[in-house]
Protein backbone atom coordinates (compact mmCIF):
# COMPACT_ATOMS: atom_id res chain seq x y z
CA UNK A 1 0.00 0.00 0.00
CA UNK A 2 1.17 3.60 -0.56
CA UNK A 3 3.24 4.75 2.41
CA UNK A 4 4.14 1.26 3.60
CA UNK A 5 7.64 0.28 4.68
CA UNK A 6 8.11 -3.39 3.83
CA UNK A 7 11.23 -5.15 5.10
CA UNK A 8 12.55 -8.32 3.48
CA UNK A 9 15.12 -10.07 5.66
CA UNK A 10 17.16 -13.21 5.42
CA UNK A 11 20.56 -14.78 5.92
CA UNK A 12 23.37 -14.18 3.46
CA UNK A 13 22.65 -16.03 0.19
CA UNK A 14 19.11 -16.87 1.32
CA UNK A 15 17.70 -15.19 -1.80
CA UNK A 16 16.21 -12.01 -0.35
CA UNK A 17 17.61 -9.80 -3.12
CA UNK A 18 16.45 -12.30 -5.74
CA UNK A 19 12.93 -12.21 -4.34
CA UNK A 20 12.84 -8.42 -4.28
CA UNK A 21 14.17 -8.30 -7.84
CA UNK A 22 11.23 -10.41 -8.98
CA UNK A 23 8.78 -8.11 -7.20
CA UNK A 24 10.42 -5.01 -8.71
CA UNK A 25 10.28 -6.49 -12.21
CA UNK A 26 6.61 -7.37 -11.85
CA UNK A 27 5.69 -3.88 -10.59
CA UNK A 28 7.68 -2.23 -13.40
CA UNK A 29 5.37 -3.83 -15.95
CA UNK A 30 2.63 -1.49 -14.74
CA UNK A 31 4.23 1.40 -12.81
CA UNK A 32 7.64 3.00 -12.62
CA UNK A 33 10.00 1.37 -10.11
CA UNK A 34 13.04 3.07 -8.58
CA UNK A 35 15.78 0.74 -7.37
CA UNK A 36 18.70 1.72 -5.17
CA UNK A 37 21.18 -1.08 -5.79
CA UNK A 38 23.76 -0.25 -3.14
CA UNK A 39 25.30 -3.71 -2.83
CA UNK A 40 25.50 -4.62 -6.51
CA UNK A 41 26.41 -2.27 -9.35
CA UNK A 42 23.70 -1.11 -11.72
CA UNK A 43 25.13 -3.42 -14.39
CA UNK A 44 25.10 -6.44 -12.06
CA UNK A 45 21.45 -5.78 -11.13
CA UNK A 46 20.41 -5.58 -14.78
CA UNK A 47 22.52 -8.59 -15.73
CA UNK A 48 20.57 -10.67 -13.19
CA UNK A 49 17.43 -10.04 -15.25
CA UNK A 50 19.19 -10.77 -18.53
CA UNK A 51 20.62 -14.02 -17.14
CA UNK A 52 17.19 -15.15 -16.02
CA UNK A 53 15.64 -14.34 -19.40
CA UNK A 54 18.24 -16.04 -21.61
CA UNK A 55 19.30 -18.77 -19.13
CA UNK A 56 23.00 -17.94 -19.53
CA UNK A 57 25.17 -18.07 -16.38
CA UNK A 58 26.07 -14.64 -15.01
CA UNK A 59 29.79 -15.41 -15.25
CA UNK A 60 29.43 -16.06 -18.98
CA UNK A 61 27.30 -12.95 -19.44
CA UNK A 62 30.06 -10.82 -17.94
CA UNK A 63 33.03 -12.40 -19.68
CA UNK A 64 31.79 -14.53 -22.61
CA UNK A 65 32.37 -16.33 -24.88
CA UNK A 66 29.12 -16.05 -26.86
CA UNK A 67 27.76 -17.93 -29.81
CA UNK A 68 25.68 -16.13 -32.44
CA UNK A 69 22.60 -17.67 -30.84
CA UNK A 70 23.68 -16.33 -27.43
CA UNK A 71 24.05 -12.81 -28.85
CA UNK A 72 20.62 -13.00 -30.45
CA UNK A 73 19.09 -14.09 -27.14
CA UNK A 74 20.89 -11.34 -25.22
CA UNK A 75 19.68 -8.70 -27.66
CA UNK A 76 16.12 -9.96 -27.27
CA UNK A 77 16.53 -9.88 -23.49
CA UNK A 78 17.63 -6.23 -23.48
CA UNK A 79 14.69 -5.34 -25.73
CA UNK A 80 12.37 -7.19 -23.34
CA UNK A 81 13.80 -5.39 -20.31
CA UNK A 82 13.49 -2.01 -22.04
CA UNK A 83 9.72 -2.51 -22.07
CA UNK A 84 9.72 -2.30 -18.25
CA UNK A 85 9.52 1.08 -16.51
CA UNK A 86 12.52 0.98 -14.20
CA UNK A 87 15.32 3.22 -12.92
CA UNK A 88 18.35 1.58 -11.28
CA UNK A 89 20.57 3.80 -9.14
CA UNK A 90 23.88 2.08 -8.39
CA UNK A 91 25.31 4.62 -5.93
CA UNK A 92 26.20 3.34 -2.48
CA UNK A 93 26.31 5.08 0.89
CA UNK A 94 23.35 7.34 0.20
CA UNK A 95 21.61 9.10 3.07
CA UNK A 96 17.82 8.92 3.51
CA UNK A 97 17.67 12.57 2.40
CA UNK A 98 19.50 11.72 -0.85
CA UNK A 99 17.17 8.76 -1.41
CA UNK A 100 14.15 11.04 -0.98
CA UNK A 101 15.59 13.68 -3.34
CA UNK A 102 16.30 11.10 -6.04
CA UNK A 103 12.81 9.62 -5.65
CA UNK A 104 11.27 13.06 -6.18
CA UNK A 105 13.44 13.67 -9.25
CA UNK A 106 12.49 10.32 -10.78
CA UNK A 107 8.79 10.85 -10.09
CA UNK A 108 8.92 14.34 -11.65
CA UNK A 109 10.70 12.96 -14.72
CA UNK A 110 8.54 9.86 -15.13
CA UNK A 111 5.26 11.32 -13.92
CA UNK A 112 4.75 8.18 -11.85
CA UNK A 113 6.41 6.19 -9.08
CA UNK A 114 4.88 2.92 -7.93
CA UNK A 115 7.64 1.37 -5.83
CA UNK A 116 11.01 2.19 -4.24
CA UNK A 117 13.44 -0.68 -3.64
CA UNK A 118 16.51 -0.29 -1.40
CA UNK A 119 19.19 -2.98 -1.39
CA UNK A 120 20.01 -2.78 1.41
CA UNK A 121 19.56 -1.12 4.82
CA UNK A 122 23.11 -1.70 6.01
CA UNK A 123 24.53 0.31 3.06
CA UNK A 124 22.55 3.46 3.85
CA UNK A 125 24.72 6.22 5.30
CA UNK A 126 23.75 6.68 8.98
CA UNK A 127 23.57 10.05 10.74
CA UNK A 128 27.05 11.23 11.71
CA UNK A 129 26.20 11.41 15.38
CA UNK A 130 24.69 7.94 15.69
CA UNK A 131 25.82 4.34 15.28
CA UNK A 132 24.58 0.82 15.91
CA UNK A 133 20.89 0.33 16.79
CA UNK A 134 20.41 4.10 17.24
CA UNK A 135 21.55 4.71 13.66
CA UNK A 136 19.28 1.95 12.33
CA UNK A 137 16.35 3.41 14.26
CA UNK A 138 16.91 6.84 12.74
CA UNK A 139 17.26 5.44 9.21
CA UNK A 140 14.09 3.34 9.36
CA UNK A 141 12.17 6.24 10.92
CA UNK A 142 13.22 8.49 8.06
CA UNK A 143 12.45 5.86 5.40
CA UNK A 144 8.97 5.39 6.84
CA UNK A 145 8.54 9.17 6.64
CA UNK A 146 9.67 9.17 2.99
CA UNK A 147 7.19 6.42 2.12
CA UNK A 148 4.36 8.37 3.75
CA UNK A 149 5.25 11.77 2.27
CA UNK A 150 5.67 10.38 -1.26
CA UNK A 151 2.72 7.97 -0.86
CA UNK A 152 4.88 5.20 -2.30
CA UNK A 153 5.69 1.80 -0.75
CA UNK A 154 9.34 1.17 0.07
CA UNK A 155 10.73 -2.36 -0.15
CA UNK A 156 13.79 -2.51 2.09
CA UNK A 157 16.22 -5.43 2.25
CA UNK A 158 17.95 -6.13 5.56
CA UNK A 159 20.53 -8.58 6.84
CA UNK A 160 20.05 -10.64 9.98
CA UNK A 161 22.23 -10.70 13.07
CA UNK A 162 24.15 -13.82 14.09
CA UNK A 163 21.47 -15.29 16.35
CA UNK A 164 19.96 -17.79 13.85
CA UNK A 165 23.34 -19.49 13.54
CA UNK A 166 23.29 -20.20 17.28
CA UNK A 167 19.96 -22.06 17.19
CA UNK A 168 18.98 -25.51 15.99
CA UNK A 169 15.89 -23.99 14.36
CA UNK A 170 17.30 -21.44 11.94
CA UNK A 171 13.97 -19.94 10.83
CA UNK A 172 14.35 -16.16 11.30
CA UNK A 173 12.50 -14.27 14.02
CA UNK A 174 11.75 -10.56 14.27
CA UNK A 175 14.45 -10.28 16.94
CA UNK A 176 17.00 -11.54 14.37
CA UNK A 177 16.78 -8.39 12.24
CA UNK A 178 20.08 -6.54 12.19
CA UNK A 179 19.31 -3.44 14.22
CA UNK A 180 16.68 -5.02 16.41
CA UNK A 181 13.41 -3.52 17.51
CA UNK A 182 13.66 -0.29 15.53
CA UNK A 183 13.04 -2.08 12.23
CA UNK A 184 10.19 -4.08 13.71
CA UNK A 185 8.59 -0.91 15.10
CA UNK A 186 8.72 1.14 11.88
CA UNK A 187 7.99 -1.62 9.36
CA UNK A 188 4.39 -2.20 8.27
CA UNK A 189 5.31 -5.64 6.98
CA UNK A 190 8.27 -7.95 7.62
CA UNK A 191 8.90 -10.93 5.37
CA UNK A 192 11.75 -13.40 5.81
CA UNK A 193 13.27 -15.57 3.11
CA UNK A 194 14.42 -18.87 4.58
CA UNK A 195 16.28 -21.69 2.86
CA UNK A 196 17.18 -24.59 5.14
CA UNK A 197 19.60 -25.79 2.45
CA UNK A 198 21.82 -22.79 3.20
CA UNK A 199 22.15 -23.70 6.87
CA UNK A 200 22.60 -27.44 6.42
CA UNK A 201 25.22 -27.02 3.70
CA UNK A 202 27.26 -24.83 6.07
CA UNK A 203 26.81 -27.11 9.06
CA UNK A 204 27.46 -30.49 7.42
CA UNK A 205 26.23 -33.87 8.68
CA UNK A 206 26.04 -34.74 12.35
CA UNK A 207 28.81 -37.04 13.67
CA UNK A 208 26.55 -40.12 13.64
CA UNK A 209 24.57 -39.16 10.53
CA UNK A 210 24.76 -41.21 7.34
CA UNK A 211 26.63 -38.97 4.84
CA UNK A 212 24.70 -40.40 1.91
CA UNK A 213 21.38 -39.66 3.61
CA UNK A 214 22.64 -36.16 4.39
CA UNK A 215 23.53 -35.52 0.74
CA UNK A 216 20.12 -36.76 -0.36
CA UNK A 217 18.49 -34.39 2.13
CA UNK A 218 20.57 -31.49 0.79
CA UNK A 219 19.56 -32.36 -2.74
CA UNK A 220 15.89 -32.43 -1.72
CA UNK A 221 16.12 -29.03 -0.03
CA UNK A 222 18.13 -27.32 -2.78
CA UNK A 223 15.03 -26.18 -4.65
CA UNK A 224 12.85 -25.41 -1.63
CA UNK A 225 12.36 -22.16 0.29
CA UNK A 226 9.97 -20.55 2.74
CA UNK A 227 8.56 -17.04 2.74
CA UNK A 228 7.72 -16.15 6.33
CA UNK A 229 5.27 -13.33 7.02
CA UNK A 230 6.53 -12.30 10.45
CA UNK A 231 4.64 -9.02 10.78
CA UNK A 232 1.72 -7.31 9.07
CA UNK A 233 0.41 -4.13 10.66
CA UNK A 234 -2.95 -4.51 8.96
CA UNK A 235 -4.25 -8.04 9.25
CA UNK A 236 -3.00 -11.36 10.53
CA UNK A 237 0.70 -12.21 10.44
CA UNK A 238 2.77 -15.30 11.22
CA UNK A 239 2.16 -17.18 7.98
CA UNK A 240 4.60 -19.43 6.12
CA UNK A 241 4.41 -20.04 2.38
CA UNK A 242 6.48 -22.82 0.85
CA UNK A 243 7.86 -21.98 -2.59
CA UNK A 244 10.32 -23.36 -5.08
CA UNK A 245 13.75 -21.85 -5.74
CA UNK A 246 16.03 -22.27 -8.73
CA UNK A 247 19.58 -21.50 -7.48
CA UNK A 248 21.08 -21.42 -10.98
CA UNK A 249 19.11 -18.38 -12.11
CA UNK A 250 17.98 -17.21 -8.64
CA UNK A 251 14.25 -17.41 -9.30
CA UNK A 252 11.43 -18.27 -6.92
CA UNK A 253 8.37 -20.07 -8.24
CA UNK A 254 5.06 -21.50 -7.08
CA UNK A 255 5.05 -25.12 -6.03
CA UNK A 256 2.53 -27.26 -7.85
Amino acid sequence: MPGDLIVVGGATSAGKTALVQQVALAVSEQRHTLIFSMEMTKEQWINRYITQYVDIPSEQLEAGPFTDDDLRKITCAFNWLAQHSMTVNGKTGLTPQQIAAEARRVRARQGDLGLIVIDHLQFIQPPSNKEGPAAVAEITRQLKGIAKSLKVPILLISHLNRDPAKRNNHRPLLADLYGGGAIEKDADTVIFVHREHYWLSRKGPEPNEDPIAFELLLKDLENKAELILAKRRRGKGSAIKKVGFNPENTLFYELR
